[in-house]
C-alpha cells in the first residue's frame, strides 16, 4: 500500500512566508490540439470495465511500457488495447469522458496525455511549463485536473499548484508554496484527491527524503487548510485521512491504531486499535464514507515478535469503520459488500502462484489473475483496475 508523508497542524493559512495564495496569478494559453483521426467506437455492450497492466517481468530489456484495456462486461470481451508509454506511477481515469490521462516523457518534456479507452484515440491535454510533481488530480465533473510544478529542483524552490482545463489545457495558479522545510507546510505538495464538492483539492507534502510531510487542501479560492503531518492514505472524496500506528518495521512495536481523521475539523471520529498489530487496509468505500479493513490473529508463539507477528490466515476477519463515528461493523460477506460498492461488476484479482501471507502480498512479481462475474479475462503483472465506462456511446 502506498503511503503519503504528512504534518499535525490545525490552522487556516491564507497567506504567510511558506505559503501565499492568488485565485488567478498565474495564466497559462491554451494548448492548440492537432484534431486525431476520427476513429468509430467498437460496438460495445457495456458497462466497460478499464484497466491496464505492464510489460511482463521477463519481456522487459530496458523498456517498460503500460497497456489500458477496455473490456465489455456483458459481452465478455476486449474491445480496445492501447498502449502508452511508461510515465505515471498510476494511470488517472477521468470516467466522464472515458480517457485514462497519463504522465509522458517525450522530447520536449513532460506532458499529460489522455487516451480514449473506447478507441485508443491519445491526445495532449496539457504541456507543463515547468517541471511537474506526481500524482495529479481529476475534479469530479472530468472539467478540470490539479497539478504541482517546481520552480526548480532545488529544496528551497516554489512550488505551484495549479488547475488546468482539460479542454483547453489553460491553467491558472491556486496557491504557490515556498520552502520544502517550511514551518507551515513541509514538502512539496502534490495532489491527491479532489473533494466531492469540487471546492478544494487535498495535497500532501512530499519531501522525497521519507520524512513526514504535510497534508493540506487547496481550496478553488486561493485559501489553504493545514491539516496534520503524518503517514496517511486519503479517502476519495478528499474528506478524510486513515492514519495507521502500526508498528512496523520495529520502530513502534506497540498497540498498532487506526484513525480517521475528519479534514473539515481536523478531529478524529473513528478510532480501532489491536495488540496483535493485525490489521490491514481493505480500501475505502466509493463515496468515502467508511474504511473496509481486515484483521488477522497471530500464530500462538510469534505475537511478541518485536517487528511483526506471523499471522494465521485462516483467522481473517473483515469490519467497517465509519467516518461518522462508533464501533466497528463486522462485515460477514465481502464480496457482496464490493457488489453493492460497485455494481458494474465483480472484480477478483488473485495471486497467481497463491498469496505470500495473510496480507494478500503475491511472491515475487506482482502477477496476478484477473477475472470479472466468475470469467477469467486474463493473467497479467501489475494489474491496476482504473474504472468503468457506463456504457459504449453517450
Amino acid at each position: 500500500m502506498n503511503r503519503v508523508n504528512v504534518l499535525c497542524s490545525l490552522a487556516l493559512v491564507a497567506a504567510s512566508a511558506a505559503v501565499s495564495c492568488g485565485g488567478g496569478a498565474t495564466k497559462n494559453a491554451p494548448i492548440a490540439t492537432p484534431a486525431a483521426a476520427p476513429t468509430p467506437t467498437p460496438v460495445a455492450t457495456g458497462p466497460i470495465l478499464v484497466y491496464t497492466n505492464e510489460t511482463p517481468f521477463d519481456e522487459r530489456v530496458g523498456h517498460v511500457e503500460t497497456f489500458v484495456h477496455a473490456y465489455d462486461v456483458a459481452a465478455e470481451r476486449e474491445i480496445i488495447r492501447a498502449t502508452i508509454p511508461q510515465g505515471s506511477l498510476v494511470p488517472v481515469f477521468n470516467r466522464p469522458s472515458g480517457e485514462v490521462f497519463y504522465v509522458g516523457r517525450f522530447k520536449d518534456g513532460q506532458e499529460i496525455h489522455a487516451v480514449n479507452a473506447l478507441t485508443g484515440v491519445d491526445r495532449l491535454v496539457y504541456r507543463p511549463l515547468r517541471p511537474m510533481e506526481e500524482p495529479f488530480a481529476i475534479s469530479p465533473d472530468g472539467a478540470s485536473m490539479a497539478v504541482s510544478e517546481l520552480e526548480s529542483e532545488e529544496q528551497t524552490s516554489h512550488t505551484y499548484v495549479m488547475v488546468v482545463s482539460i479542454a483547453d489545457g489553460s491553467a491558472r495558479t491556486l496557491a504557490t508554496f515556498g520552502s520544502q522545510f517550511s514551518d507551515d507546510f513541509r514538502g512539496r505538495p502534490t495532489p491527491m484527491a479532489w473533494r466531492d464538492d469540487g471546492r478544494g483539492i487535498l495535497v500532501a507534502g512530499d519531501t522525497s527524503s521519507g520524512r513526514p510531510g504535510t497534508w493540506a487542501t487547496v481550496m478553488l479560492d486561493g485559501t489553504v487548510r493545514v491539516h496534520l503531518t503524518e503517514a496517511a492514505f486519503p479517502s476519495p472524496n478528499g474528506r478524510f485521512l486513515e492514519l495507521d500506528d502500526t508498528g512496523e518495521n520495529c520502530v513502534a512495536p506497540g498497540p498498532q491504531r487506526v484513525r480517521l481523521i475528519d479534514l473539515d475539523t481536523n478531529t478524529e471520529v473513528a478510532r480501532v486499535e489491536d495488540s496483535g498489530r493485525g490489521i490491514i487496509n481493505q480500501g475505502w468505500s466509493p463515496n468515502g464514507d467508511a474504511l473496509l479493513y481486515g484483521q488477522f490473529m497471530p500464530i500462538p508463539g510469534t505475537e511478541n515478535d518485536p517487528c511483526r507477528p506471523t499471522y494465521d490466515a485462516s483467522s481473517g476477519r473483515s469490519f467497517l469503520l465509519r467516518t461518522s463515528g462508533g464501533r466497528p461493523e463486522p462485515v460477514a460477506d465481502v464480496a457482496a459488500l464490493r457488489a453493492r460498492w460497485q455494481p458494474e461488476a465483480r472484480i477478483e484479482l488473485t495471486c497467481v502462484n497463491g498469496p505470500a501471507d495473510a496480507f494478500d502480498s503475491c511472491p515475487g512479481v506482482d502477477r496476478r489473475q484477473l477475472s470479472v462475474n466468475g470469467t477469467r479475462v486474463g493473467v497479467a503483472e501489475d494489474i491496476r483496475i482504473v474504472g468503468f465506462i457506463d456504457r459504449a456511446t453517450p
